[in-house]
């Protein structure tokens, strides 16, 4: 015997109650977990350390270093848990390539003359990239669906510096932008397999240093 419609509305129901109860305890440690892998490799940022949840553990924090050690001057970090709790929204955002997110602003101590941009092949910003005319951004093509555009005096310049990161994240970047206004840099990554239990972000803390040196080291 077939279920009734009300007995079927019932069961998606207890479903969905039962969903939103063990995706609030997921994101919640899922948060706790990934602010201590932040945590942990502060130190190689130096500076002064301040921390909050935005909202809750279950929807994510920013940490924020002020006079950081060069060649950073400031570092804000904010990271976003993906919203499991509503199924339907959480399945919509999947489908959108909306998942966890990590997101890093860089200020740093050394000013350079271009710009860069690294944004999905396919986006509005993409376009933008290819239509602009003075002065043009230097086109590149890049794996897993990325475009880079450069341009200024130093553009080539930051394009090599950035692409160590490129190469070894590029599945995870969803937009760079590195400019001469403050924050000079600003990353964008999906953080669902970024994280890994029990380490630290200190290496990608150095990758971002790495970066910024190359950018500014002479010729």
């Amino acid at each position: 015997m077939a279920a009734s419609p009300e007995t079927l509305l019932v069961i998606l129901g207890i479903f969905l109650v039962v969903w939103y109860l063990g995706a609030s305890m997921f994101n919640r440690r899922r948060g706790v977990a990934i602010f201590r892998w932040l945590q942990a490799g502060l130190e190689h940022l130096g500076g002064e350390v301040n921390a909050r949840w935005l909202g809750s553990s279950g929807s994510g924090a920013q940490i924020v270093v002020r006079k950081a050690k060069p060649p950073f001057r400031q570092v804000d970090i904010i990271y976003l848990l993906a919203t499991r709790e509503l199924l339907p929204l959480f399945l919509a955002n999947l489908l959108r390539d909306k998942r966890d997110r990590l997101i890093v602003k860089l200020t740093l101590r050394s000013v350079l003359q271009g710009e860069l941009e690294v944004v999905k092949a396919r986006s509005p910003q993409a376009r933008q990239l290819r239509a602009a005319e003075n002065p043009p951004w230097q086109i590149a093509e890049l794996p897993h669906g990325l475009l880079l555009g450069a341009r200024g005096r130093e553009g080539q310049k930051m394009q090599t510096a950035l692409m160590p990161l490129l190469e070894k994240h590029a599945a995870r970047i969803q937009s760079i932008s590195w400019n001469k206004q403050p924050p000079h840099l600003i990353a964008v990554m999906a953080a669902h397999d970024l994280y890994e239990a029990g380490g630290t972000a200190a290496s990608l803390y150095d990758e971002l240093a790495a970066i910024a040196r190359a950018a500014t080291t002479d010729s």
